[in-house]
């Protein structure tokens, strides 16, 4: 094997590798910040440890036919890398090769992969989306962590187990589907994944679920579970009244006990918006007499003050009207 090392100047900005080459070896380019485009040639068979660590200017590369490892930390923090083709040939994904690329948004991981290292894509906070195909068979732990822009993922049934925290901090996330083939989800797997709503297990051989695997899931609603043999085992899991069973499962003590939560809600509900109804009810009666009362007083009170205005002016007009008579009356005595 033919190792390819450069050995010039770190502030260089393109470079082809030229044939004959069938290595990129270890720390080749570390650290050459100013690098934004590597041609590599075909004869290359491996990307060795390193080799692109701390390129934060490269935003491309292509990644020829006949590559078969990306070795640890390959394309570790090349935070501006945008885009990476992987050929159909690769077969492993070291430790870190992509640890902190926090501009990478898509990734093919070709058919034939068989291992994904650990923390390989941890920190990628800008990948939406990841199809893993059905060649692999290990996915390391922290292989995702804090990829936060990650909406959803596709897991094969190759896969037997998820490994700590391998998808923690994943927080826009809102669902995800575990194969028939998982058997153990390890520690904090699922750790603060904010957004998760729905777990969908279509499993019948897990027997481990680790320490706070949905942990801090706050959004988590829905446990659904296809298969009806692992029933009491998720329902001693998780709380009763999130799991759903899905499949011909019909114990009805079991469906009840998992529906009596919401009922209760429910109930609870209801008898808030009867008392809600009744105290508006009552607020409008209230209303209603006061007005009609009111009403009431101010018609007394104004049907007093005519009375006695009416009186008034009668007393003084039969007062002018008896002045007036005997003054007549003394008139004419005096004649």
């Amino acid at each position: 094997m033919k190792d390819f090392i450069y050995e010039g100047p770190k502030d260089i900005v393109s470079y082809t590798v030229r044939e004959g080459f069938t290595s990129i070896g270890g720390g080749a380019f570390a650290d050459c910040r100013s690098l934004t485009n590597i041609t590599l040639p075909d004869s290359i068979t491996s990307i060795g440890r390193s080799a692109f660590q701390g390129c934060i200017s490269l935003k491309t590369i292509n990644i020829p036919e006949g590559v078969r490892s990306i070795g640890n930390d390959a394309f570790l923090n090349c935070s501006s890398l945008l885009s990476i083709t992987l050929p159909d040939s690769i077969i492993t994904i070291g430790n870190n090769a992509f640890d902190g690329c926090t501009s990478l948004k898509t990734i093919n991981i070709p058919e034939g992969v068989t291992t994904i290292g650990n923390d390989s894509f941890n920190g990628c906070t800008s990948l939406r989306s990841i199809n893993i195909p059905n060649s692999v068979t290990s996915i390391g732990r922290n292989s995702f962590e804090g990829c936060r822009s990650l909406t959803s993922i596709t897991l094969p049934d190759s896969v037997t187990s998820i490994k700590d925290e391998t998808f923690a901090n994943c927080t826009s996330l809102t669902s995800i589907t575990l194969p028939n083939s998982i058997k153990s989800i390890g520690e904090a797997a699922f750790y603060n994944c904010s957004s998760l709503k729905t777990v969908i297990f279509k499993t019948n051989s897990i027997t481990s679920i680790g320490k706070a695997a949905f942990g801090k899931c706050s959004s988590l609603r829905s446990i659904i579970i296809e298969n009806e043999e692992k029933i009491k085992f998720f329902k001693d899991e998780f709380p009763t009244s999130k799991v759903i069973v899905r499949s011909q499962y019909t114990d009805p003590e079991l469906n009840r006990r998992s529906r009596k939560p919401d009922l209760e809600k429910k109930n609870i509900y209801e008898r808030k918006k009867s008392i809600r109804r009744s105290s508006k009810k009552s607020t409008r009666r209230g209303a209603k007499k006061s007005t009609r009362r009111g009403a009431k007083k101010s018609t007394r009170r104004s049907a007093k003050k005519s009375t006695r205005r009416g009186a008034k002016k009668s007393t003084r007009r039969s007062a002018k009207k008896s002045t007036r008579r005997s003054a007549k009356k003394s008139t004419r005595r005096k004649k």
